[in-house]
Protein backbone atom coordinates (compact mmCIF):
# COMPACT_ATOMS: atom_id res chain seq x y z
CA UNK A 1 0.00 0.00 0.00
CA UNK A 2 2.59 2.59 1.00
CA UNK A 3 4.70 0.96 -2.24
CA UNK A 4 1.81 2.17 -4.00
CA UNK A 5 1.14 5.38 -2.47
CA UNK A 6 5.07 6.43 -3.03
CA UNK A 7 4.16 5.55 -7.25
CA UNK A 8 1.40 7.47 -7.55
CA UNK A 9 3.25 10.45 -5.65
CA UNK A 10 6.49 9.85 -7.47
CA UNK A 11 8.23 9.58 -5.15
CA UNK A 12 9.62 5.90 -6.16
CA UNK A 13 13.16 7.17 -6.98
CA UNK A 14 13.58 8.73 -3.60
CA UNK A 15 15.72 7.22 -0.75
CA UNK A 16 14.12 7.73 2.92
CA UNK A 17 15.91 10.79 3.62
CA UNK A 18 14.57 12.21 0.68
CA UNK A 19 11.16 11.41 1.10
CA UNK A 20 11.95 12.86 5.24
CA UNK A 21 13.38 16.37 3.46
CA UNK A 22 10.24 16.33 1.27
CA UNK A 23 7.80 15.27 3.89
CA UNK A 24 9.09 18.46 6.23
CA UNK A 25 9.07 20.75 3.41
CA UNK A 26 5.27 20.14 3.13
CA UNK A 27 5.25 21.25 6.92
CA UNK A 28 7.21 24.11 6.63
CA UNK A 29 5.67 25.71 3.54
CA UNK A 30 3.09 28.16 3.40
CA UNK A 31 -0.19 26.41 3.51
CA UNK A 32 -1.82 28.52 0.39
CA UNK A 33 0.96 29.79 -1.87
CA UNK A 34 2.95 26.09 -0.78
CA UNK A 35 5.97 28.48 -1.26
CA UNK A 36 9.24 28.48 1.15
CA UNK A 37 12.32 29.94 1.74
CA UNK A 38 14.94 27.11 3.14
CA UNK A 39 18.47 27.31 3.99
CA UNK A 40 20.02 24.19 5.58
CA UNK A 41 21.24 25.56 8.91
CA UNK A 42 17.90 27.78 9.33
CA UNK A 43 15.63 24.33 8.20
CA UNK A 44 17.65 21.83 10.49
CA UNK A 45 17.12 24.10 13.50
CA UNK A 46 13.12 24.27 12.57
CA UNK A 47 12.83 20.63 12.27
CA UNK A 48 15.09 19.28 14.80
CA UNK A 49 14.03 16.73 16.79
CA UNK A 50 15.39 13.07 17.77
CA UNK A 51 15.02 11.05 15.01
CA UNK A 52 15.47 14.06 11.75
CA UNK A 53 19.12 14.11 11.16
CA UNK A 54 20.46 14.50 7.43
CA UNK A 55 23.68 16.57 6.51
CA UNK A 56 24.23 19.77 4.69
CA UNK A 57 25.03 17.87 1.64
CA UNK A 58 22.10 15.34 1.99
CA UNK A 59 19.76 18.35 2.01
CA UNK A 60 21.14 20.02 -0.97
CA UNK A 61 21.58 16.63 -2.78
CA UNK A 62 17.76 16.40 -2.09
CA UNK A 63 16.94 19.32 -3.19
CA UNK A 64 18.27 19.06 -6.70
CA UNK A 65 16.42 16.07 -6.88
CA UNK A 66 13.61 17.20 -5.98
CA UNK A 67 13.79 20.12 -8.42
CA UNK A 68 15.26 17.14 -10.93
CA UNK A 69 11.89 14.87 -10.39
CA UNK A 70 9.38 18.61 -10.44
CA UNK A 71 8.30 17.58 -7.22
CA UNK A 72 9.78 21.70 -5.97
CA UNK A 73 10.94 24.19 -8.22
CA UNK A 74 13.25 27.12 -7.65
CA UNK A 75 11.44 30.61 -7.49
CA UNK A 76 13.64 33.44 -8.47
CA UNK A 77 17.01 33.36 -9.27
CA UNK A 78 19.38 30.65 -9.48
CA UNK A 79 20.53 31.35 -6.16
CA UNK A 80 17.51 31.99 -4.60
CA UNK A 81 16.57 29.69 -1.45
CA UNK A 82 12.99 30.57 -2.61
CA UNK A 83 10.93 27.17 -3.51
CA UNK A 84 7.86 26.21 -4.53
CA UNK A 85 6.35 22.58 -3.67
CA UNK A 86 4.41 21.40 -7.07
CA UNK A 87 3.54 17.75 -5.93
CA UNK A 88 0.65 16.97 -3.89
CA UNK A 89 0.68 14.98 -0.59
Amino acid sequence: MLADASDELGLTGLTESDRTIYMLLWEAADKSSRQLEVRYEEFVDAVSGPNIKFSRAQFYKTMKKLEELKLIERVGSPRSARYKLLGEV
